[in-house]
């Protein structure tokens, strides 16, 4: 088994003198620099709101409540929730929130990596598939399925930690959580794409007031063989459709206005099995898109 950190942000800068935090929260790392004091014991509460919201771990969540109860009334929730939905639809349904049974079977929840067996696999997908839910105004009605919102929360609160600082007066901002990335100023920030395969990074992007999401199949994997064949990489982010990882590209990085869309049209285009359905749908939705296939060719779309 294997295990890296998710974070594709390997270097950054902006010209500016800046204030700097880091701390351990939502399961990762989170960095935020700004070029004013941070306020960071309301970056910390915001963040732990969001968490007690959207953490499908904690029993006590809106989310758990959610799953358990199959109604919950809460307008920001709801507005998550219709964003979520509008990117599953365009995604043709391959970034989903209902994927927590093929994510549970596979160990990606607890970290014990493993091959499920194949019917098994066709048991959960059908969960997956079958899950279904309800919106109107600030009530969300579950009918069928049990929801994860891990693919969007994070990027979410990216957004939410992103727009506070500006409103308490900052103007050149980053916030990262776990390589989820907003910049803001009139600077350019230098972001590095990770190299999948071995130590360093593969592109430089210079950037600046856009989020920067990067999925890859180095995050979170394992290998297993079988018989005399090779060993295959099987890393977390599941194809609702067949039930096994995305197997298109090895990293894919979208840069948006929005951290909560980059976040979960990364995880949607990586469950892909056709680079030139993602390519299509990209360019068709004009998302800037980067993508990394197995023999690290390097192709991007562009607004």
């Amino acid at each position: 088994m294997n295990k890296s950190l998710p974070l594709f942000l390997l270097f950054l800068s902006c010209n500016n003198k800046t204030d700097e935090i880091r701390f351990f929260a939502l399961s990762t790392y989170v960095q935020v620099k700004t070029d004013s004091k941070i306020p960071e014991s309301l970056i910390k509460h915001e963040i732990e709101r969001i968490d007690r919201k959207f953490n499908v771990f904690d029993s006590t969540s809106l989310i758990s409540h959610l799953n358990k109860d199959r109604i919950l009334i809460d307008s920001e929730f709801a507005a998550v929730i219709k964003k979520a939905s509008q990117i599953s639809k365009n995604t043709a349904g391959h970034f989903t929130v209902f994927i927590y049974p093929l994510e549970a079977i596979w160990g990606f929840y607890s970290d014990s990596f493993k091959m499920p067996e194949a019917n098994k696999i066709n048991i959960a997908r059908a969960k997956v598939l079958e899950g279904s839910l309800y919106v109107k105004k600030d009530t969300i009605r579950l009918i069928r399925g049990k929801i994860d919102l891990g693919a969007i929360a994070k990027g979410y609160a990216v957004d939410r930690i992103a727009k506070l600082l500006y409103k308490l007066g900052a103007r050149n901002i980053l916030v990262n959580i776990g390589g989820d990335i907003y910049v803001k100023g009139a600077k350019n920030w230098h972001i590095g794409i990770k190299n999948p395969r071995e130590q360093g990074i593969i592109k430089v992007l210079k950037v600046k007031n856009v989020a920067v999401v990067t999925s890859g199949d180095y995050e979170r994997y394992f290998f297993h063989k079988e018989n005399d064949k090779d060993s295959i990489r099987y890393h977390h982010i599941i194809n609702p459709f067949t039930g096994y990882p995305g197997r298109a590209c090895v990293s894919i990085t979208v840069l948006s206005y929005s951290c909560m869309i980059a976040d979960a049209y990364a995880t949607g285009f990586m469950a892909m099995d056709d680079k030139e359905k993602i390519l299509e749908v990209a360019k068709k939705l004009h998302i800037k898109t980067i993508i990394i296939d197995k023999d690290l060719n390097i192709e991007e779309t562009y607004e």
